[in-house]
């Protein structure tokens, strides 16, 4: 109830501000917790069903438990839309991607390790289904040590669709993504055309529904436009 007050007060100012939250457990709780977590988030979709969108893991997957080791829960529970953080690794062996492609996960976060395994690099593209790339996040945990080396680069020119995300900006203290777009842009070499396409990205794989997009659309290239005619009277 808190968070749908903050959003209609944004509302106030920005009409087209809209907010979706992904219920989350941790992946180093015990099969019955996160059955238990399920079951909760399952009742406030049920209660919200135009604001609780799915259900995620959340936590360090190197040192918490696989996404297979709880995937009796999630078969038992297949109209739950998933959004699974997996392959936020730099680890061979770390396989959960395959099983947020198998469980039909909506988005997956981070992806970092998905360049191990080229034939699931396909399947997502084949699918359209986004990774969420979180560059100051993944630097910041040490999964990268050079924006420049970030497999997200190769990602993109190879047509996996991905998202900018800033994963845990309250942490970081990341205020918004503009961080996050910036870094992507300079250490990518990103021209207006990516950083366009970036940013529709957010708005085609994002959790609201067909009629909330078009409306989203239609604010985002209002304010696309200004945007390019102040940047086209600068006369870089």
């Amino acid at each position: 109830k808190m968070l749908l007050a903050i959003r209609d007060q944004i509302r106030i100012k920005h009409p087209e501000f809209d907010l979706k939250l992904v219920y989350s457990g941790d992946r180093t709780d015990s099969k019955e917790d996160v059955k238990k977590d399920l079951e909760k988030a399952k009742m406030l979709k049920e209660k919200y069903p135009d604001f609780i969108v799915g259900f995620d893991l959340v936590g360090y997957e190197d040192e918490g438990n696989t996404t297979y080791y709880y995937i009796d829960t999630f078969l038992d529970n297949p109209d739950m839309p998933y959004y699974f953080h997996d392959g936020e690794t730099k680890s061979f062996e770390n396989k959960d991607m395959y099983d947020a492609v198998l469980l039909n996960s909506k988005r997956i976060g981070h992806g970092l390790n998905l360049f191990y395994f080229p034939n699931l690099e396909k399947e997502l593209i084949k699918r359209d289904l986004a990774l969420e790339i979180c560059p100051i996040s993944n630097q910041a945990l040490n999964y990268i040590q050079d924006f420049r080396l970030h497999p997200a680069r190769g990602y993109l020119q190879r047509g996996v669709p991905c998202v900018i995300s800033s994963d845990d900006p309250a942490i970081f203290q990341n205020i918004g993504i503009t961080f996050d777009f910036w870094v992507a842009c300079m250490a990518w070499d990103l021209d207006l055309k990516a950083l366009k396409q970036l940013a529709l990205n957010s708005i085609k794989y994002s959790s609201i529904n067909k009629v909330e997009k078009q409306k989203a659309l239609e604010a985002w290239e209002t304010k696309w436009n200004i945007f390019i005619e102040n940047l086209a009277q600068k006369n870089y």
